[in-house]
This record gives structure tokens, sequence and C-alpha cells, in this order.
């Protein structure tokens, strides 16, 4: 149910309520109530979620999340390049936990550097990151979404702080940041109104990406909407390549996992027994799945950066062509 300001009043079991400006200011459940807090610019400061944790956000002079604590405990910070891109990801204490690399695109890394290790960021379509993989090809973590961006499945929660199209993922808040604003996958729609207002032609200055998750994205929370057709139209040139690549590569990740699991049961099953013609057998096994599980590390690397050589200039592109309306 909406209002007449295109507000979301209801949806599923629960209701929201707005502040004048707009923003959405409560959220009631059944389990509870969520009270969310912004600045005056607009910038979410926090929310009180209905478990009774207090989130709080810190927000530096260019309207950037910069920290991020829990009852009142700094848990992170982050560091930044530019608008878009933090390049150092710190625990509360202010030690380092990654440094991020970045390539073509305009808010996710191809690289993250944590631990004294290097691992490859990889993501589909709308730059969401599915797969990180280390130097040798291990899946270190793997996130599967449903088309809005929730998160079905993660094998390695909070190993990394990016997620649904690149955004900054909040694990407590379920909330996406995007540049200006926040993004809420369960309703598939921005907290706030767009910053421009109606000066982009948007008729509901809440939708995200026009309702075209899976084939559009909006990095900086206020991409008007001619700008977005523009570049969805441009990156539907290469938007079929671009999900051939991404089943491919899920196959890989399948794969590799399938191999990791059969050479531990064959290890499982070799401990403690003896050097007979059966463990012989079981452990020249074992050599035959590494070799074909380093094999498939390198070609998953070697496919990701081909098949995004080209992939990499329409984005640019793209991106550039939705920036002029």
């Amino acid at each position: 149910m909406y209002d007449a300001q295109d507000r979301l009043l209801s949806y599923g079991e629960c209701t929201y309520a707005y502040r004048p400006n707009g923003s959405l200011q409560t959220k009631a459940c059944p389990d509870g109530q969520t009270i969310y807090d912004y600045d005056s610019f607009g910038n979410l400061r926090g929310a009180a979620l209905a478990d009774g944790t207090q989130i709080t956000y810190d927000i530096d002079g260019e309207n950037r999340r910069i920290a991020k604590q829990i009852n009142g405990v700094v848990v992170e910070r982050f560091v930044y390049r530019n608008q878009l891109q933090p390049v150092a990801w710190l625990n509360g204490d202010g030690s380092l936990r990654a440094v991020f690399v970045y390539g073509e695109d305009a808010n996710v890394p191809e690289y993250m550097v944590s631990g004294g290790n290097s691992y490859r960021l990889i993501r589909d379509q709308v730059g969401s990151v599915k797969l990180v993989v280390d130097s040798s090809g291990t899946v270190a973590q793997r996130i599967d979404y449903d088309e809005f961006g929730n998160v079905l499945a993660d094998s390695a929660p909070g190993f990394q702080p990016f997620g649904f199209a690149g955004g900054l993922r909040d694990a407590h808040s379920g909330l996406v940041r995007f540049g200006a604003r926040d993004y809420d996958p369960v309703t598939g729609r921005w907290t706030t109104k767009d910053p421009i207002r109606f000066n982009g032609g948007a008729t509901n200055l809440y939708t995200y990406v026009d309702g075209d998750p899976i084939n559009r994205r909006d990095p900086t929370g206020k991409v008007t909407p001619l700008g977005v057709r523009a570049a969805a139209l441009c990156l539907a040139v290469d938007l079929a390549h671009g999900l051939e690549t991404v089943l491919e590569l899920n196959e890989y990740a399948d794969e590799m996992l399938r191999i990791r699991e059969q050479i531990k049961d064959l290890r499982n099953q070799c401990d403690g027994q003896p050097w007979d013609n059966d463990r012989i057998a079981k452990e020249e096994e074992i050599q035959q799945l590494e070799l074909e599980y380093f094999k498939k590390s390198d070609e998953l690397v070697r496919k990701r950066v081909v098949a995004y050589a080209s992939h990499a200039f329409w984005a640019i592109g793209c991106l550039a062509v939705g920036a002029l309306f």
C-alpha cells in the first residue's frame, strides 16, 4: 500500500511511517519496531532495531559513512579514496582489516588484501560481489542474492563489506549504502527520496533503478531515471554475455567446492590407515583431484579476466553515457 507521495505504507506484515521530508522514520513488524534517525543532509545516522540493538553511523563532511557503532562501541571504520571508493577497512580500535584495490568499477574493488593474503572479488552484471577467491583459487566467500539484493546464502558473513550491486552491506540493519542513500532489499526501495528530487524527471522518488535491479544499478544513489535508462540501453548490448559469464563462474565455483569436499573425504578415510594398496590408491586419487582443483582455479581467474575485459570497456562507456543525462 502506498500514499499519494509514493511512500510505502505497508508490506507483508510490516507498516511504515515517514518524517515530513519523506525519510523513513519507523518500520513496525510483528517482532517489534525499528526507528531510523537522519542528519540534516538526509544521511542515515542510526537505527534503533526491534531487538534493542542501537546502530549509529559516523558521517564525514562529504556525507560518507566512515564508522559504525553498535550500542555505543565502534566496530568498523572506513577510509575513502573518493566519494564511492573506500580504500581501507579498519576495526573499531583503528587496526587494519583490509585494503581495497580498484579497477574499472565505480564502487567495487577488484582486489582485497587482508591478513597478508590477496583476494579477488568476482562480481555479477550489476556489481554484486558473488565470490571472493584467494591467490590459490580457494573460494573464501560465496554470496547468493535474490533479484532485489536480499542475501539468500553467505558462506563467510563479515569477510568483506561489499554486497548487492557493490554497496556497503549492513547485516544488522539489513540496508545497503549507495553513495547518497540507503537501499532496502526487502522492499526494493530507497529509505529516502532522491536528493535531486524531480530534477531528473522521476515521478517516483523512492524506486530503485525503475524496478529493474537485475539489469541496472545506481552506485551514487542519485542517478536520474533518464541517465539510468540510457546506461541500461547501452549495457543491454553486453548483457547476454555478462549473464553467461556469471553462470559459468558459478559453475566453476560449485565444481571447485565439490572437488575440495572429495579431497577432504578421502583424507579422512586415509588418516590412521596402513599404507596398503587401498590407501595408496586413495592417495593417488587425492593427488589427481588436487591437480584438477588447481587447474580449475587457474581457469576461473583466466576466464574471469578475459570475459570481463570487453565488459569493462562497455561498463565505463555506459556509466559515462548515464552521467550525461
